[in-house]
């Protein structure tokens, strides 16, 4: 039932020309990234990494849109969310901008896109759970994407610049998905129990979901731990070439600030 209704979905989905700009411009930085001599400091790096990450939260949001659809959600249609168009999903500032400057402060990948669906508008409560892993999922194979051509020597050869450019791109993938299903009132990995809690568990998680962000970066900071885990199970799954992930990462961030 579940893989008909997925199906049926399939013919709702209308990529349009952003999307395909998005698509493009990663191709194309990528091969300026790739032409680029090690250790140079260009901002290619930057600007390859940047325009992954907006287009990983394209992915992620179209993957919340695409399920919810499946579920019965069918505002999400006229909404424009099955087009893959950046601009249905993100916020300048919220979506954009503060992603970015955290992404440059500290190496965190913070959620950043929304799309707006109706989970009383759904099949069942199971429904509503599979929308709010739907995005984590996206990045998930998003991730997966970008490191198998690498590690199976399609993308990068000699140059560390590109492969140390995707390893990035992908590792903030894994960091994206662990925090955001981390229960936290506004991150999906709340969405994904919310359907199964008590009433009054919902009044208790409603009345801190404005503080959810204040809540992450609290942790992040408070728990040194966390960060650490966190990290760490990043390093593990981007590691390619025979090197560990927080190698690549560490170097692709340091090309990354091109300005210093």
């Amino acid at each position: 039932m579940w893989l008909t209704h997925v199906r049926a979905t399939l013919p709702h989905v209308r990529p349009g020309p952003n999307f395909f700009a998005l698509v493009a411009g990663l191709a194309v930085f990528g091969w300026l990234l790739d032409r680029t001599e090690p250790f140079s400091a260009t901002p290619w790096m930057f600007v390859f990494v940047v325009w992954g990450w907006v287009l990983s939260l394209v992915l992620h949001e179209f993957g919340h849109a695409f399920v919810a659809f499946a579920a019965g959600d069918y505002s999400v249609r006229e909404k424009g969310y099955l087009t893959l168009d950046v601009t249905r999903y993100v916020h300048p500032v919220m979506s954009i901008l503060l992603p970015i400057v955290i992404l440059v402060a500290g190496g965190i990948a913070l959620p950043g896109g929304a799309v707006w669906v109706q989970p009383m508008a759904m099949r069942s409560r199971a429904w509503r759970t599979a929308v709010s892993l739907a995005g984590p999922a996206m990045n998930l194979l998003f991730a997966v994407l970008l490191l198998v051509p690498v590690r199976l020597g399609w993308i990068g050869g000699n140059n560390i610049e590109i492969t140390a450019g995707i390893v990035l791109i992908a590792w903030f993938q894994i960091v994206a998905i662990v925090l955001n299903l981390l229960p936290i009132p506004g991150l999906d990995g709340f969405g994904a129990i919310e359907p199964w809690l008590s009433s009054a568990a919902l009044r208790r998680a409603h009345r801190i979901r404005p503080y959810s962000f204040m809540v992450l970066i609290a942790i992040l900071i408070g728990v040194p731990d966390v960060a650490e885990s966190l990290f760490g199970i990043a390093d593990r799954f981007a590691g390619v070439q025979d090197l560990p992930g927080e190698v690549w990462a560490s170097y692709a961030l340091s090309q990354f600030e091109f300005w210093n």
